[in-house]
């Protein structure tokens, strides 16, 4: 029975090939730029949901309350705040710094690959963060002085497929460098972008560093609290531990220091340091672009609608014979919601090629890199086929309903616009005005 449907629905797609192809395509490119911007605000929402314990990660902020020149909050600041947490307050399980993001020269063998995104990082950022060490031991990589853990990418572009840990690399033609790991490439939505560790053991090894309390506000901290660890003890421990670090040097140049801890999964739309950070996000953008995207596919699928509608018309005839010599109007039924789902199938699939054209042009609008076949965006493929099965129930349910339950032999005799008096204009016509 369902190969016969299929036999039936493809016929009439092929004997309406024009309105096959409006509606088919329409909808198509309607889908593929509503998916494209779904995905980026998808991408958006989800920033560092991967990490599994981003509930507990809170990045360290630095608040300087001075008497001339009022408030400053920034999340770049000293080295040394972080190990003394570490130490001192109960509440921390663990810490990690990080360094501006630069670009340098790698060299093996004279061969040459300028990298971006080039971090100092403690080796305790596989503990801290969920980023998946392929090769090499995320307890040690990153503990040594001098010593490199390179993305899937970057080890492809200086190594092709041959292993590259223990094999040493020239940075800038200064210093050595091992390479004790390769990690996982980081999801594109993940505030921490990188194609290179280095460990910040190593910038201990250098000269004009400053890593102390008091100078050198260059570092990104982030730390990790214990499981039941009270956030509001450790703002009450606060006070004296600035007080010993840090404010008894400030207090006599009339400025006080304090710490705000900011949630990670706050950080990248909601912060209010978005201006330190390199990959803050834009809620007024995902707001738009929201409704820019439920916009066209409500204009998409209404066309697909009308047009399914206005060809149910243009075979009554066809379907008055079928009942004639014997369907039922469940079958009738049932073949007008094939046609109409099978249509919807065929569009879609026609905008996951579109999305694959239009891809680059909207990546470098955004200033991302969206991949729909990510892994991570499973649930947007989900979604998609959810909406197409909705999309092709609703075109087709609209003619199958009415169109099957019409007496023969009022069809016959010519009363193509009416079934049972009820006329499909009006309805088309509230369709196209209500949305035009």
């Amino acid at each position: 029975m369902l190969r016969n449907y299929l036999k039936i629905a493809f016929r009439n797609l092929l004997r309406n090939k024009t309105f096959s192809l409006i509606n088919i395509f329409g909808l198509a490119v309607g889908m593929a730029l509503s998916i494209m911007m779904f995905l980026y605000v998808y991408n958006e929402l989800t920033y560092d949901n991967f990490h599994k314990f981003k509930d507990r990660i809170y990045i360290v902020e630095l608040k300087a309350d001075n008497v001339n020149e009022g408030t400053s909050i920034s999340a770049i600041a000293t080295a040394g705040i972080g190990p003394s947490l570490l130490e001192e307050m109960p509440e921390v399980e663990n810490m990690v710094r990080f360094s501006n993001p630069r670009s340098g020269f790698f060299s093996y063998n004279q061969k040459n690959y300028k990298a971006k995104n080039i971090i100092y990082s403690d080796s305790s950022v596989f503990d801290v963060f969920s980023f998946r060490l392929i090769k090499g031991n995320p307890k040690t990589a990153l503990i040594e002085p001098f010593t490199i853990v390179l993305t899937e990418k970057t080890a492809k572009k200086l190594f092709g497929n041959n292993n590259p840990i223990g094999k040493i690399v020239k940075f800038n033609n200064q210093e050595n460098l091992l390479i004790t790991g390769i990690v996982e490439n980081p999801p594109e939505n993940s505030q921490i972008k990188f194609n290179v560790l280095i460990s910040f053991a190593t910038l201990y090894k250098m000269q004009n560093t400053f890593l102390g309390w008091d100078g050198g506000h260059s570092y990104y901290t982030y730390i990790k609290l214990n499981q039941n660890a009270s956030l509001q003890r450790l703002y009450d421990r606060l006070p004296p531990f600035m007080e010993k670090h840090i404010n008894y040097k400030y207090r006599q140049f009339g400025s006080v220091l304090s710490l705000i801890f900011e949630p990670l999964e706050k950080i990248h739309l909601y912060s209010d340091v978005s201006d330190d950070l390199p990959t803050a996000g834009n809620l007024d953008q995902i707001y738009i672009l929201s409704g820019i995207a439920v916009f066209i596919l409500l204009i998409a699928c209404i066309n697909f609608i009308n047009l399914s509608t206005a060809r149910s018309i243009k075979r009554a005839k066809e379907v008055s014979l079928r009942k004639v010599v014997g369907a039922t109007k469940g079958k009738i039924i049932t073949q007008f919601l094939g046609e109409s789902f099978l249509l919807s199938f065929i569009s879609l699939i026609i905008a996951l090629m579109i999305i694959e054209i239009i891809r680059p042009v909207f990546n470098s609008l955004v200033y991302t890199n969206l991949n729909l076949y990510d892994q991570s965006n499973i649930n947007i493929l989900s979604g998609l086929v959810f909406i197409t099965l909705i999309t092709g129930l609703i075109a087709g349910s609209f003619p199958a309903f009415y169109i099957s339950g019409f007496q023969p032999v009022a069809i016959l005799k010519g009363g193509f616009n009416t079934i049972n008096g009820f006329s499909f204009s009006p309805i088309t016509s509230m369709l196209v005005i209500g949305f035009t």
